[in-house]
């Protein structure tokens, strides 16, 4: 004989979802185990459980794990166990970094003062030296002292020796005058650059001598000698730590090259115009912008080659001639130039920047562009 649980009645009962037979006299089973919200005990089966019960478990548990997993992928296990191990390893490299740093910052008795001193130095890039080329020259902060007050003023003269020269339209400098010069300047040499000075990257014009130079920029607010550039002072500054100056010609020819050969777009003067002057920039920014986050942006053309059909079709929509320059949001975005100096974010949608100096500042200081066609 069977006995069959009931089921509720009345208006508010609820219905179970399944109705079991079970043999007379079998125990009910038992309920199972919750967490409370208190985060102390458990309740009903592991109700006695402390916390300190809890911790002597885990390295059993630690153990039955690790056992598990070697027996259904040991390779796997010796790649976790050594990532694990190259974590560590890096987290201690970037304590001592950071020890070592806190030693010069905060090693006069009064910390403040100390922050304060080396404020320039945690925030700045370095300072921009007019060395007489059609490039400029730049002095890394990495260089230079920690205490700013050590730093060359604007329009100091100085001796410079060449640091670094690449492909970039910028030569690295490093200042004669130790009094220029980080404390530390001959240990951190023997251990990050021991080659230098046969090591400098590309050679300079043999003609090209650096025995003065008049440093035309300080690292705050990092601006030129006078010179009127139309740019707000942290667009100019934002600029000048990206490469660029005032005069900056690069050859676009590189870019006209690859991109017209499909035969859709065709670089017209005004994108010939603004590629020598800001071709090859790339502008590292990010947080809060004035209506928009900052973006990192570049422009490097030749990172639209394939695009070409994109801004060929968004000419033929908006009625304008786009020519690729670049892009916004680490590739998210192009961005492209009309006939007219207008500078446009191309995707599945167009928006305009405005005029070219506009457009700069909106990038820049985090302006949205306006939307003005959709797909």
């Amino acid at each position: 004989m069977s006995l069959e649980k009931p089921l509720p009645t009345g208006p508010t009962a609820a219905v179970p979802h399944q109705v079991g037979r079970t043999k007379p006299g079998a125990p009910r089973p038992a309920a199972p185990p919750e967490l409370s919200f208190t985060g102390r005990v458990h309740a009903n089966a592991m109700q006695d459980a402390t916390l300190w019960d809890m911790a002597r478990r885990i390295p059993a548990a630690l153990g039955r794990t690790f056992r598990l997993a070697w027996s259904v992928d040991r390779h796997m296990v010796v790649t976790v166990l050594l990532c694990q191990l190259l974590s560590g390893v890096g987290t201690a490299v970037m304590l001592a970094s950071v020890a070592d740093a806190m030693g010069p910052l905060f090693g006069s008795a009064d910390a403040a003062a100390g922050l304060h001193r080396a404020w320039p130095a945690l925030t700045a890039t370095g300072i921009f030296v007019d060395i007489g080329l059609p490039v400029g020259g730049f002095v890394d902060v990495l260089l230079l002292p920690m205490a700013s007050e050590r730093w060359p003023e604007e329009g100091t003269v100085a001796e410079f020796e060449l640091w670094w020269a690449d492909e970039r339209p910028q030569v690295r400098l490093k200042p004669v005058d130790r009094h220029f010069l980080r404390d530390d300047f001959d240990e951190w040499l023997s251990k990050w650059r021991p080659g230098w000075p046969a090591e400098h990257g590309q050679n300079l014009p043999e003609d090209t001598t650096l025995a003065e130079a008049w440093v035309n920029a300080t690292a705050t607010p990092l601006r030129g000698t006078g010179v009127v550039t139309g740019f707000t002072a942290e667009t100019e500054e934002t600029l000048r730590a990206a490469g660029w100056f005032p005069g900056r010609h690069v050859s676009v020819e590189l870019w006209r090259e690859r991109l017209e050969e499909s035969g859709e777009v065709r670089m017209h003067e005004a994108a010939k115009s603004f590629l020598a002057e800001f071709g090859g920039l790339s502008v590292w920014i990010g947080g809060q912008g004035t209506t928009c986050a900052k973006s990192p942006f570049n422009f490097d053309a030749e990172c639209l080659v394939g695009e070409e059909g994109r801004f060929a079709e968004w000419s033929q929509t908006i009625g304008r001639d786009l020519f690729p320059i670049g892009e916004l949001d680490e590739g998210r975005f192009f961005l492209g130039i009309d006939q007219n100096s207008e500078v446009y974010l191309v995707e599945t949608w167009v928006a305009t920047f405005g005029p070219a100096q506009d457009a700069l500042e909106k990038l820049v200081l985090g302006v949205a562009p306006e939307t003005i066609a959709r797909a």
